[in-house]
């Protein structure tokens, strides 16, 4: 060492390397966010190989032993977290009728693992969820609440998850508002009392991440398989979790000068193997499935703004999806919740941008990790959209999810002064329980209540009534079983409505009266013709609004018809006449 000494009396060596070589030496060591080797990690740095001693850790900062009081005290705060978000993903589970994709899962998972598998391929979607439910259904009593229970308890172990992630690539208080920001989230809530495959992916994806960075800084067989295994169940929930290889291979190779060369090979290694497990599936579906998901619409420029919409406050704030959906009201449906929109942009974009501009000093050469996480997920289903007839959604978009929420964290913990920080993170907290109040309480946010139909007309179905269910067809048969043998037509195109009247024709000779259940119209009646259709040939005779479902009594012109030139008929075997009709 060079034994030269400067004015202050530190060695010259030291000072050429303050902060990290001589930390005890040096007084004046660089912040905290800028250091990049502290005591702890230096010595085992200097316990590898002499490849792996020129290659710094990948943390901005190091793991500095925290004391036990404020570890203990952080323990805490997240058990209350993780208490708070069970409960209200527990609360209300079964309130609400299941919705169309809900019974999909609740039909596949009543079929064999080869059925799954096919249906699933023929119907583009990934089997792992529900091979796992089917599994979970045989455990419990089998019902919509026992299939959301599933959910909810992964929910509840992201939230845990999610902070070990965080914790992994950014400092306190991070780590602690993002799992925060996740445990209250409405977004968060809904889809984890909604029995699809959303909550295992992103348990399943992020523990693969979470998995890779631990590996990628200290090594370990275990998490390097640990993580190819969590990934490939990650790509198995869901057809667009695709984008984590690409996402990882560009953050291995920005990082690749600051890893360890065989830890580089064995990272890369791991996520081609992932790749390579999912080609026979990618075949399957290239070479079977329809390529699509519902009724097709053209993304619009409204479309990922409303993405990260839902992100913030999730479906129960501001317009509802069944306003939004209504073309020709939609600018009066804007105006009208103008204010909300406004709330929530201001107060939630002021920490989204806020934590944007600090990502990268907050989390360090994790800042680009987290930028890919946040905008490829959104990029890939918009592209698959446009060169396909694939819907783009918000659940689509949903594995940006976790990114967004760690961008707010970030923001709230970097606002400057403290009060401010204050309110706009109370501010984030008030929205959010607004939310959480309408999906709890305002029938108006709640799934297509299929239940409630059902029911209603059971109790007042006449023998030879008909039942025609528009837009709401796999929710009600759930709850129908084939009792009431309801009917289906096909509006969804123009070439196809000719068929639908003549069936309706047909229809009106051998039903005395038709019964209309008709909910998410913009899918099974996106041209608005079923009730033209329906009234050339049936007489409306009551109508009855439900949440997200209208359910119509009709009576048949031609049956009225053929009682009053036939009154024989009405003595051979015809019902009573009803006078309710």
């Amino acid at each position: 060492m060079d034994g030269r000494r400067t004015r202050r009396g530190v060695p010259l060596f030291c000072r050429r390397f303050a902060g990290t070589m001589c930390p005890r030496v040096c007084r004046r060591p660089r912040p905290l966010l800028q250091r990049e080797l502290t005591i702890s990690s230096h010595r085992q740095h200097m316990s590898d190989t002499p490849e792996e001693r020129q290659a710094l850790p990948l943390s901005p900062w190091p793991r500095v032993e925290e004391p036990g009081k404020k570890a203990r005290r952080e323990g805490v705060v997240l058990a209350l977290m993780l208490s708070l978000g069970l409960a209200l993903r527990l609360y209300g589970l079964g309130f609400q009728s299941i919705w169309i994709d809900e019974a999909r899962s609740l039909a596949w998972a009543k079929l064999g693992l080869e059925s799954i598998v096919y249906e699933g391929a023929h119907d583009n979607q990934t089997p792992l969820y529900f091979i796992l439910l089917r599994a979970w259904m045989r455990l419990g009593p089998g019902t919509e609440t026992w299939a959301r229970l599933l959910s909810a308890l992964l929910g509840t172990a992201f939230i845990g998850v999610f902070y070990l992630f965080v914790r992994e690539i950014a400092e306190r208080p991070v780590p602690l508002i993002s799992a925060g920001l996740l445990a209250l989230s409405p977004f968060a809530v809904w889809h984890s009392q909604d029995a699809r495959m959303y909550t295992l992916m992103m348990v399943s994806s992020y523990v693969g991440l979470l998995s890779l960075l631990q590996y990628v800084r200290r090594g370990g067989r275990g998490l390097l398989v640990g993580s190819g295994l969590a990934l490939e169940c990650a790509l198995y929930s869901h057809f667009y979790m695709l984008f984590l290889l690409p996402v990882l291979l560009m953050f291995l190779w920005l990082s690749r000068r600051d890893i360890p060369a065989h830890r580089l090979r064995g990272a890369v290694l791991a996520v081609a193997s992932v790749g390579v497990g999912y080609l026979p599936w990618i075949v399957t579906v290239l070479t079977t499935s329809r390529l699509d998901a519902g009724f097709y619409k053209p993304i619009s420029i409204l479309s990922v703004p409303y993405a990260l919409y839902a992100f913030s406050v999730g479906y129960s704030l501001g317009p509802s999806v069944a306003e939004l959906h209504n073309e020709e009201l939609i600018s009066a449906t804007l105006r009208a919740h103008m204010p909300v929109i406004l709330s929530v942009t201001c107060v939630f974009g002021t920490a989204c941008l806020r934590g944007l501009a600090r990502v990268r000093s907050c989390c360090g050469r994790f800042g680009p990790l987290v930028y890919l996480l946040l905008s490829l997920p959104i990029v890939f289903p918009v592209v698959v959209t446009l060169v396909s007839r694939v819907t783009f959604n918000a659940r689509y978009a949903i594995a940006a999810f976790p990114a967004y929420l760690l961008v707010l964290g970030v923001g709230v913990a970097t606002i400057r002064p403290r009060p401010l920080s204050a309110l706009v993170g109370g501010g984030l907290a008030a929205l959010m329980v607004a939310s959480l109040v309408g999906h709890y309480c305002d029938p108006g946010y709640a799934k297509a209540d299929s239940r409630a139909a059902y029911h209603l007309i059971r109790a007042r179905k006449q023998p030879g009534d008909c039942v025609l269910v528009l837009g709401v067809t796999d929710a009600f048969r759930y709850y129908e079983g084939g009792e009431l043998g309801s009917r289906w037509l096909d509006l969804r195109h123009r070439d196809r409505i000719r068929d639908a009247e003549k069936a309706l024709r047909e229809w009106s000779g051998e039903c005395s009266g038709l019964w209309v259940v008709s909910g998410r119209s913009w899918e099974d009646d996106p041209f608005g013709v079923a009730d033209n259709l329906v009234g050339r040939y049936f007489r409306r005779v009551e109508e009855r609004s439900l949440p997200g479902v209208q359910v119509t009594q009709y009576r048949s012109r031609n049956f009225d018809l053929d009682r009053i030139r036939s009154p024989k008929g009405r003595k051979n075997g015809s019902r009573k006449w009803d006078p309710r009709w």
